[in-house]
């Protein structure tokens, strides 16, 4: 995630945020199965963020992250994210980061119809398509301090995917 403060000319200063995603793709497939593939479709993204405001990004937004999960057709996976507590800039300051039981989403389509809500901090259970495919989506909340520096701050989101055997 990236934050930048901007100020114009009779505005509040505003902290400007992006998450950025490093992928970990564990293949625990048996010889039989399809390798497992992940394609990070698009990073979670907060934007300009105001000092002191929370600022939401709910799961199917433009700006939530996305992912294309691929593997053999039908079979059933576990989908573990590990979410940062925060951002941090290159000065050592942090800011916050929260995600909750509804934050993170799971489809079958890659806009996100038909999509279900799950815990982005608990382990999801999911079988692929008749395709082998499924989308995931994730979204969350930056907390911004009243005193929060400004620039640029980045965090790391970690996606392991398996094939659980059923």
């Amino acid at each position: 995630m990236a934050f930048i403060l901007r100020k114009q000319r009779g505005e509040p200063w505003r902290v400007f945020a992006l998450v950025v995603f490093a992928l970990v793709l564990l293949d625990a497939s048996l010889d039989a199965q399809v390798a497992l593939s992940v394609r990070g479709r698009r990073d979670l993204v907060f934007g300009t963020v105001i000092r002191g405001i929370p600022t939401v990004i709910a799961p199917l937004e433009r700006s939530a992250g996305r992912w294309e999960i691929r593997g053999e057709r039908s079979a059933e996976v576990r989908v573990d994210l590990t979410l940062p507590p925060a951002m941090t800039n290159g000065t050592g300051s942090e800011l916050p980061l929260a995600f909750g039981s509804n934050d993170g989403a799971f489809a079958l389509h890659p806009q996100g119809a038909g999509a279900q809500a799950f815990d982005p901090q608990l382990p999801l259970i999911v079988s692929f398509d008749s395709r082998g495919k499924m989308y995931l989506f994730l979204g969350g909340t930056a907390l911004p301090t009243a005193e929060q520096s400004a620039g640029p701050y980045a965090a790391t989101i970690s996606l392991t995917v398996s094939y659980t055997g059923n």
